[in-house]
């Protein structure tokens, strides 16, 4: 019992710490992540054209017009969540 609760406790911590690091020290997380360059004039375009909160395609079904793969190819796809 005393080893099973020893261990709980170790790998709590040690999975704690890894996550620290990972998140905190490391810079690979955020490297592929882009920046904006103005966050106040993007959170204003988002707010206008997504009003509501929820998950959105871009573009979304009703393109039917983007079904040949060359089209889907140069299509700029995003997800906003």
């Amino acid at each position: 019992m005393n080893r099973t609760v020893v261990g709980m406790i170790t790998t709590t911590f040690v999975v704690f710490v890894y996550g620290f690091l990972f998140w905190q020290v490391n810079s690979l997380p955020y490297e592929a992540l882009e920046q904006t360059p103005d966050d106040v004039t993007a959170q204003a375009m988002l707010k206008e054209h997504f009003p509501r909160s929820g998950s959105y395609y871009i573009p979304g079904r009703q393109h039917r017009r983007l079904t040949s793969t060359s089209s889907l190819n140069r299509a700029q796809w995003a997800l906003f969540i």
